[in-house]
């Protein structure tokens, strides 16, 4: 299963928060299970976070405006699954 595929069912099924801001509050409530941040992420407090809620951060390649597209979403993003 290719990542776009992957998002898209996430998506579609999961709860999804979308944006820097609502991947903090997941990671704070420790609600997340997943974070993906684009390379061009400012993710140096969401890998402390992390730290305290053990989240597994999957780095994504592109850019933050490529991992909104890949969502469906025509803006820069962050994401994070609970």
């Amino acid at each position: 299963m290719d990542l776009a595929h992957a998002l898209k069912v996430a998506l579609e099924t999961g709860t999804v928060r979308l944006g820097l801001n609502e991947s903090r509050a997941s990671v704070e409530d420790q609600k997340a299970r997943l974070l993906i941040v684009s390379r061009t992420c400012p993710d140096a407090d969401l890998v402390r976070e992390r730290r305290v809620g053990h989240v597994p951060i999957y780095h994504y390649e592109g850019t933050s405006v490529e991992l909104g597209q890949a969502c469906g979403r025509p803006y820069r993003s962050a994401r994070s699954r609970s």
